[in-house]
């Protein structure tokens, strides 16, 4: 005969802290964070993601040793880069981040059934993807900004940065608020590719794919006689485009690409890329 004894049966409720959905979705962008990172896996899911931050981070430092060892009115704008540049110098990194590993942040809890488990909690569809939203645009806000105030940074502590206060505030929020809107675009082209497959390889490639046709289209189209405009059809050159006119200044090949035409190029982006994510995930089964 067995020991076992059954002490109680039938469901009981709950009845620690409700914290609400709020901590639920705290706690979703708190892994997505992590999972994204590698953090809390082994070793070989945290080298690309480290690799790539080395990479990123390398432009800002060598312009850093450079002001502080000869130094230069970079606001001047002839001799050292501008703020805005900085975020330039180190795009390929941050679109070689967005392909790889924006995707798994979606594609990962489809293939695992994260998804469907997560649809139990009081997550919501919407919730869901704010949570995952939050915690990609974070990440990849970071990678992008970080080294531009990593310069702001050497260039005050040697003397040539911006001129009191308010202006070494404002040249922070500029920075911070590039990283922020270019991410969310990125973010969201990111997401409405990974959300129409259920393989990161596919989605990743896809949107190298995107990031490299982009702009030769754009210039074959510009060659060709057509609108400037035509430069907006590149979703991480109208992206990018974002940091310069926050300082009034134009890159190169939007040089001819009002501001209008830039903001309404970007918006185009973002809407339509987090309305393909909204309406996927709307017909997408839970269970």
């Amino acid at each position: 005969m067995s020991d076992a004894e059954i002490y109680a049966t039938g469901y009981r409720p709950f009845d620690g802290e409700r914290t609400g959905w709020f901590m639920v979705v705290s706690a979703l962008i708190w892994s997505t964070v992590r999972s994204s990172l590698g953090l809390g896996r082994p070793a070989r899911h945290k080298v690309f993601p480290a690799i790539v931050v080395v990479l990123a981070f390398v432009p800002a430092v060598v312009f850093t040793g450079l002001a502080v060892l000869f130094p230069v009115d970079v606001l001047g704008g002839d001799v050292g880069p501008a703020y805005w540049e900085m975020v330039g110098f180190a795009w390929l990194p941050v679109l070689v981040f967005c392909a790889m590993v924006v995707p798994e942040a979606l594609v990962q809890d489809r293939r695992n059934m994260m998804f469907s488990l997560a649809m139990t909690t009081p997550l919501t569809r919407g919730r869901y993807l704010l949570g995952k939203a939050i915690a990609a645009i974070v990440i990849l806000a970071v990678v992008i900004a970080a080294p531009a105030l990593l310069f702001l940074i050497g260039v005050t502590a040697e003397g040539s940065g911006p001129d009191g206060v308010l202006n070494w505030v404002g040249t922070v929020m500029g920075i911070v608020a590039a990283g922020i809107v270019i991410a969310t675009i990125l973010v969201g082209v990111g997401f409405a590719v990974a959300s129409l497959t259920d393989r990161r390889a596919f989605a990743s490639a896809s949107l190298v794919l995107l990031f490299v046709v982009g702009p030769i289209v754009a210039e074959v189209m510009t060659s060709s006689g057509l609108s400037p405009n035509w430069w907006l059809v590149n979703a991480a050159g109208a992206a990018l485009e974002f940091a310069p006119r926050i300082w009034g200044e134009r890159s190169p090949a939007f040089d001819d690409v009002s501001d209008v035409a830039v903001v309404l190029g970007q918006l185009s982006w973002l809407l339509g890329a987090w309305s393909i994510v909204g309406v996927r995930y709307r017909k997408l089964e839970a269970l």
